[in-house]
């Protein structure tokens, strides 16, 4: 019994009331309608269809039917839920396929469905998502340079952030009250500012800040060392309400005739243990402990991420190597970090890049297919 048919006709023998007939037939004529549908062909939406199907039978059924005492009908109960099982299984037969006696595929368009390797949770593209072209760094002396990819699987996709808080004018007011500014802030083209004397602080829209102080440094000052300037960053990134974390990079510059000495800190945000490389905190501290000049991102959330296909370590060394930026770039290392952008809708995202490291230089390969 596997056929529409033969269900119709055990339900006109087997009816009690022609209500009870009317009722089983609708019953199984939406199932039928149903389970003629297209099946995807991966085994597990095949078993969740069927899961969905015979739970909506039983809630559609009008009368418990196949509950009833044994008394009135058994053998039809029995009987015709069996046959629309029967429909329901031959959907999903196991036989497997003869090429030569399948009819042709029917010619135009046709939409791709999920292959047998494809992850129901990648979500393959993110169309209002730029992909930015940063450029070459140059590798100061020393850099430890790449990190290891130990643990990481790329193949099932990297995960891309959306960020949750807008900078705003409260915001900005906090920063510069923390850094003891008590001039109004005003609100320019694309940034708010503040100025008092010699010092200065701006924030973007985009969350970035930037602080500049051209005072005199008294002559009287105790010089300070590595860690003193350490110190004096920190405490400056703490005022300022501005996130930091994990040990920083310290920089030691001489300027000037006088060769004097500037200190430059450096934190790096993370994300999944990958560093964030456009949204550095970077402090500069003169040899007397003053804070010069900061550079820094206020504080974002990431919200859960979202596994996103991707181009292989291999495919980036190759896409380095063919990219025309005014010197050739030999790939002896490679790891992979995290850059902050902004969707065309306005949203802020962080998205995985492919860090391609060459002879003291570094190139940036956008990781998402």
């Amino acid at each position: 019994m596997t056929t529409t048919r033969e269900i119709r006709d055990l339900i006109a023998e087997q009816a009690a009331t022609p209500a009870e007939r009317k009722a089983l037939e609708g019953v199984a004529e939406r199932l039928d309608d149903a389970l003629s549908q297209d099946v995807p062909y991966r085994p597990a939406f095949r078993a969740e269809l069927r899961r969905k199907l015979m739970a909506q039978a039983r809630l559609q059924a009008p009368l418990a039917w196949y509950r009833r005492p044994v008394v009135w009908g058994s053998a039809m109960g029995v009987a015709a839920a069996a046959g629309i099982l029967a429909v329901g299984l031959s959907l999903w037969n196991d036989t497997p396929r003869n090429p030569a006696t399948e009819q042709p595929p029917i010619s135009g368009p046709v939409t791709p469905g999920p292959g047998p390797e494809t992850d129901p949770h990648l979500v393959s593209t993110f169309p209002d998502l730029p992909r930015l072209q940063l450029p070459d760094e140059q590798l100061p002396a020393g850099h430890p340079g790449a990190e290891s990819l130990a643990g990481l699987d790329w193949s099932g996709g990297l995960r891309v952030y959306k960020l949750s808080g807008r900078p705003d004018l409260p915001q900005f007011t906090k920063i510069a009250t923390g850094l003891k500014f008590t001039a109004p802030a005003e609100t320019l083209a694309g940034e708010w500012a503040v100025t008092q004397g010699a010092r200065s602080l701006r924030m973007g829209f985009d969350g970035h800040v930037t602080y500049a102080d051209t005072t005199p440094e008294p002559s009287t000052a105790l010089s300070v060392d590595a860690a003193g300037a350490t110190a004096a960053a920190r405490q400056f990134l703490l005022d300022a309400s501005l996130p930091f974390a994990g040990e920083p990079l310290v920089m030691e510059a001489s300027v000037g005739a006088g060769a004097r000495r500037l200190y430059r800190v450096t934190y790096t945000p993370r994300v999944d243990g990958r560093p964030v490389v456009n949204t550095l905190a970077a402090v500069t501290v003169s040899d007397r402990g003053i804070v010069v000049q900061a550079d820094a991102y206020v504080r974002f959330v990431e919200e859960s991420g979202t596994r996103a296909a991707a181009i292989s370590p291999d495919e980036a060394r190759v896409q380095a190597q063919a990219q025309s930026r005014g010197s050739a770039l030999t790939p002896v290392g490679l790891d992979l970090v995290y850059v902050r952008t902004q969707s065309t809708g306005g949203d802020w995202y962080l998205q995985p890049y492919w860090r391609v490291f060459g002879t003291g230089v570094v190139r940036y390969v956008p990781a998402l297919k």
